[in-house]
């Protein structure tokens, strides 16, 4: 099936604008044009049902059959992607099923740039709306949204990949599919733990990130602050592991320029090393404390965070002049992850 990405506009109820919208680290999708919060104000619509009818919406059914395509023929993450994007155009439209499916989706971990521990938070709330539209689809649709939402009340239990594996799936998501989607700046740690580490693929492993990434070693001095030492050669990265049974933070920063759409908004806070710095130590020491393996955040991320007066209206984040795009992501993601 070949792709149409005009048919992937939808109008924003805000503003009225045809949009392709924003995605957020933690799964909130966000109009461009007038960057509101699209789903929170969805929720609010769906709460007055006497003026809002349940839309089937085809794309709904475009977004099944690349979901089959994507199972069982293998048709890759751009058509897993575009399987998403169908479903969110229905979903906006208050198709209760397509409002089910897009849950699944955000809390089982198929939406590449949200993370699933955040994302199981939209998920809620697609659930919600979609139990909101469900009077005229049957007690069945009802009890089965329920159970979803029953679901999501137990935590989510850590992963057990192994280090190899999780920075085989960063390398190839930072240069594949849409570059506004993919990682452009993280954190992430590497256990150095013997016999259980395989460093030799670790290390290749790094050195491909290296490729397409600058990339800093954390270190805490006897003050207790954390600089961040910036790897100058690939042959470095033996040299990290030379002591065993610690803990390695590392940090890395897509190359290259800002997609032209994003360019003027964020390139100026991309290009500020220090900014960089600071607020990424902030979110290593949350980290720590969650026991999280790593976190990463794409240029739409980073776009989103300068919607200053937006991000508090809806997360209460303190949007001051004298904190930056970095502070408020740092900000929200100790946030979101502080109230699982």
């Amino acid at each position: 099936m070949k792709m149409n990405k005009s048919a992937l506009l939808f109008k924003c109820n805000n503003c009225e604008a045809a949009i392709r919208p924003l995605t957020f680290f933690d799964g909130s999708v966000w109009c461009p044009n007038c960057r509101t919060n699209l789903f929170i104000e969805l929720n609010l619509k769906a709460d007055n049902r006497e003026s809002v009818q349940t839309v089937r919406d085809p794309s709904f059914s475009i977004s099944q059959e690349l979901f089959a395509k994507y199972l069982c023929e293998g048709g890759g993450r751009d058509v897993l992607r575009s399987a998403i994007n169908y479903c969110r155009k229905a979903a906006y439209a208050l198709d209760p099923y397509a409002l089910l499916n897009l849950g699944y989706f955000y809390s089982l971990g198929y939406v590449d740039s949200v993370h699933i521990e955040t994302g199981r938070a939209f998920a809620r709330l697609c659930f919600e709306i979609a139990k909101k539209c469900s009077s005229d689809v049957g007690e069945d649709f009802s009890s089965l949204v329920e159970r979803n939402l029953q679901a999501l009340q137990s935590p989510l239990k850590k992963s057990d990949e192994s280090d190899t594996f999780y920075l085989k799936e960063l390398t190839e998501r930072i240069w594949e599919g849409e570059k506004a989607t993919a990682p452009r700046l993280g954190v992430f740690s590497i256990e150095n733990s013997g016999e259980e580490t395989d460093k030799a693929a670790v290390i290749r492993l790094l050195e491909e990130l290296y490729k397409n990434a600058v990339v800093y070693l954390l270190k805490q001095n006897a003050d207790g602050k954390n600089p961040f030492n910036k790897i100058t050669n690939s042959n470095q990265f033996k040299k990290c592991f030379e002591r065993e049974n610690e803990t390695l933070w590392f940090a890395f920063m897509r190359k290259g320029e800002p997609l032209k759409a994003y360019k003027k908004a964020i390139s100026g806070i991309l290009g500020n090393e220090k900014e960089l710095q600071q607020n990424l130590s902030v979110i290593i020491s949350e980290m720590k404390k969650l026991g999280n393996r790593g976190v990463d955040f794409s240029d739409q991320n980073v776009l989103i965070c300068t919607f200053t007066d937006r991000l508090n209206k809806y997360y209460g984040a303190d949007g001051s002049k004298e904190y930056s795009a970095f502070d408020r992501l740092s900000w929200l993601y100790r946030k979101i992850q502080g109230d699982k």
